[in-house]
C-alpha cells in the first residue's frame, strides 16, 4: 500500500445494549431502528446523553419488539451533519416511529399502528376562525423507490411500486422515491406502499 490507503469497503456492524421493558438488555449487534435509536440518544459520542430515568422504556421495548419480526431496519452509516433529534429522527422514521415526551415526561417513541385512529373534542374553548380547502392532487402510477441492494455488493438497487390497478402494461406516470437504511426488496416495497397510502 506503500503508506496510503485510498479507499476501504467493509460491512460493519455496531454493538448496542438491547433492552427489557423496564432497563438495559446484553450488548448485540443489530438493524433494530429502536435499539439504533436509543443508542443514539443515550451513547458516548452524545454530548448530553439520556439518562435512564429519562427513558421510557416501555415504548422503546414496544416498537424493538415490532422491528424484531423483520419488518422494519435500519443499515446505514449516519455522519456528524445533524442534531442528535434528526438523527434518531432519520432511523425512527423507518420503523414508522418518531420520539415523544410521554404522559410520565419520559422520552419514549409514538408508533403508527394500523387501526389506531386518533381523536379529538373539537369546542368553542379550543376553536375558532376555521376556514378550510381541499387539494386535487395527481397521484403518481407508480414509484421508483430506491434502496441498497446487499446481493450486488451494496450498489443501489430500485423497486417498482404500482398503485392499485395499474402495472407494466397501463402506469405511464413514475416518481422517485429514496429510501435511507433500507437494504431488502421486500421493506424497500413495503415502504412505498406506506408512502403512496399515506400520500392519499
Amino acid at each position: 500500500l506503500s503508506g496510503q490507503l485510498d479507499t476501504i469497503n467493509c460491512v460493519a456492524s455496531r454493538h448496542v445494549r438491547d433492552i427489557t421493558a423496564t432497563g438495559w438488555g446484553a450488548t448485540t449487534a443489530t438493524s433494530n431502528p429502536a435499539l439504533i435509536a436509543l443508542d443514539i440518544l443515550t451513547c458516548e459520542e452524545n454530548a448530553q446523553p439520556l439518562k435512564d430515568g429519562q427513558i421510557d422504556f416501555a415504548s422503546f421495548k414496544q416498537l424493538r419488539d415490532i422491528c424484531a419480526a423483520g419488518k422494519f431496519t435500519f443499515n446505514a452509516v449516519l455522519r456528524n451533519d445533524g442534531t442528535v433529534k434528526e438523527q434518531v429522527s432519520k432511523v425512527l422514521s423507518n420503523a414508522r416511529a418518531q420520539l415523544t415526551i410521554r404522559e410520565s415526561g419520559k422520552i419514549g417513541v409514538l408508533i403508527d399502528q394500523a387501526g389506531r385512529t386518533p381523536r379529538q373534542m373539537i369546542t368553542p374553548a379550543n376553536s375558532w376562525d376555521f376556514s378550510g380547502s381541499r387539494n386535487f392532487p395527481v397521484y403518481p402510477d407508480a414509484l421508483r423507490v430506491s434502496y441498497i441492494e446487499p446481493a450486488a455488493d451494496y450498489q443501489a438497487a430500485e423497486v417498482i411500486v404500482y398503485d392499485d390497478g395499474k402495472s407494466s402494461s397501463n402506469a405511464d406516470k413514475f416518481e422517485n422515491l429514496a429510501t435511507m437504511g433500507v437494504t431488502d426488496r421486500q421493506e424497500a416495497w413495503r415502504f412505498g406502499r406506506f408512502m403512496m397510502a399515506q400520500s392519499k
